[in-house]
């Protein structure tokens, strides 16, 4: 996980970016995923870890302003 932002269209949900291996590269691919906000508030000394077993990739409204440009095509 790389990014995190309270999410404003899902109640008690944040919306993390993450990369395989938490790589802030520009090429690395990035994808969104909602967290409920209790269970990314335990997360502990190196980060939180996206579970793809348990957290949905998301591809719907972003509150990362990056992410809702690339949905205008601006």
């Amino acid at each position: 996980m790389i990014s995190a932002i309270f999410s404003t269209y899902h109640a008690d949900m944040t919306e993390v970016i993450a990369t395989r291996g938490g790589m802030r590269d520009h090429r690395a691919d990035d994808r969104r995923f909602l967290v409920p906000s209790s269970e990314y508030a335990t997360r502990g000394p190196f980060g939180f870890v996206i579970d793809e077993q348990r957290h949905a990739v998301y591809d719907g409204p972003s509150d990362f302003i990056g992410w809702r440009q690339r949905g205008t095509g601006a």
